[in-house]
């Protein structure tokens, strides 16, 4: 694949639902414009490559990792529309998801990419390539997220909670990530390596263990893991940010990094990431995070993930909360206006899940969609008003 984005940099402004033009707000870079690549981080922040701030304002857009192994809503509208209108709403990034069974998945079905007939007859592999293409071809990063291991939804009680499992060891799960960082070597738009989603407890014990995951400490050591994936992507393509999400569950998320933060053999690569949702909570049977008022909200999230922001520790990095989201009914209003408080007032970037319209696999709708039903008119309610305010 040939260069996309490189150190273009476009003084065009696009119409915005997320920001707009001659914004007095020049703290960072316009976080619209295709930045000089690659990005880098230097203490808490990300950079771009001529010393500029650069925010990650991210959408989630999965379908790649599950079971019909096909980035959403192409049966709907052509990828390059999707991806100007990803643009035009006023991210700079996608988070993009895939399973590692989607790499050797063969030929998709012809429905799941009816609006993109040059794609029918393409491996599941080939369709993300062309969705790749797309996102970057229309000046928006692509953050490649290991999600599942297999073609499934996540997350639940399930053989996927960790990184590796009987089907797909971790040596596969480390082969995986070369083979993409190779594919994409030549397309500088693809920015960062989220290494894996929401580590957890795994239903079935893979052979070395409790199943629970660990930071720091064997059994299932996830920042061992990491921090190897990590080094052998980056021995393959230096450029690329190191993503590193905590534990999702138990809900420690990135509380061992003091004691064991993540060093990477190419410094100024590394970006933790972070999750957050009104229905669930630090534990099974405790207070949802819906139930928390401000102040217990934001010293949780603090004491989870936000104390990796403050400047100046040996561990300090950047974090992105990389996950959040909810449906437009207002019961969910108060949570979220904790969220986007949250990230505004610690000043991280984000990436809203999800871009999709629905209908999942599964079956069913997507409640959390900032889309109308036709992929590519975008909702306008008070969840877009809160998410200007961080943009």
């Amino acid at each position: 694949m040939k260069p996309r984005i490189g150190s273009l940099i476009v003084a065009a402004c696009l119409p915005s639902l997320l920001s707009a033009c001659g914004s007095d707000d020049q703290d960072v870079s316009d976080h619209l414009l295709p930045p000089t690549l690659p990005l880098s981080v230097q203490g808490r922040y990300v950079m771009d490559a001529a010393g500029g701030r650069f925010r990650l304002v991210s959408v989630n857009w999965y379908g790649a990792h599950d079971a019909l192994g096909v980035t959403g809503g192409l049966y709907f509208q052509h990828r390059d529309a999707i991806a100007a209108v990803i643009r035009e709403m006023g991210f700079n990034s996608v988070r993009l998801t895939f399973s590692n069974e989607m790499l050797i998945m063969g030929a998709v079905g012809p429905a799941t990419v009816s609006a993109n007939p040059d794609l029918v007859g393409r491996t599941a592999l080939e369709v993300f390539d062309a969705v790749v293409e797309a996102l970057t071809d229309a000046g928006v990063l692509v953050i490649l997220n290991n999600h599942t291991s297999h073609a499934m939804w996540c997350c639940g009680f399930d053989d996927d909670g960790l990184w590796f499992n009987e089907d797909y060891p971790e040596d596969v799960w480390f082969d995986d990530w070369v083979t993409l960082v190779r594919r994409y070597a030549d397309n500088p738009g693809v920015a960062g390596a989220d290494l894996r989603n929401e580590i957890r407890i795994a239903a079935t014990d893979p052979g070395t263990g409790s199943p629970a995951p660990q930071w720091g400490e064997e059994p299932n050591d996830w920042h061992a893991a990491a921090t190897e994936a990590g080094n052998r992507i980056l021995a393959e393509n230096p450029d690329l940010l190191i993503i590193v999400e905590g534990i999702n569950f138990p809900r420690t998320h990135l509380m061992g990094v003091p004691d064991h933060p993540v060093v990477l053999d190419v410094p100024g690569r590394l970006v933790y990431a972070g999750h957050n949702y009104s229905h669930t909570g630090p534990t099974l049977s405790g207070p949802k995070y819906s139930d928390m008022d401000w102040d217990e909200y934001s010293a949780r999230l603090d004491e989870e993930f936000g104390f990796v922001v403050e400047p100046g520790q040996p561990y300090t990095a950047p974090v992105w909360l990389s996950e959040f989201g909810c449906s437009p009914d207002e019961s969910n209003k108060d949570w979220f206006t904790n969220m986007v408080r949250y990230i505004r007032e610690r000043d991280m970037g984000w990436a809203y899940w999800p871009l999709n319209a629905g209908p999942k696999a599964g079956g069913g709708g997507e409640p959390y969609t900032l889309l109308e039903d036709d992929w590519i008119t975008p909702r306008t309610d008070w969840r877009i008003d809160l998410l200007k305010t961080i943009r």
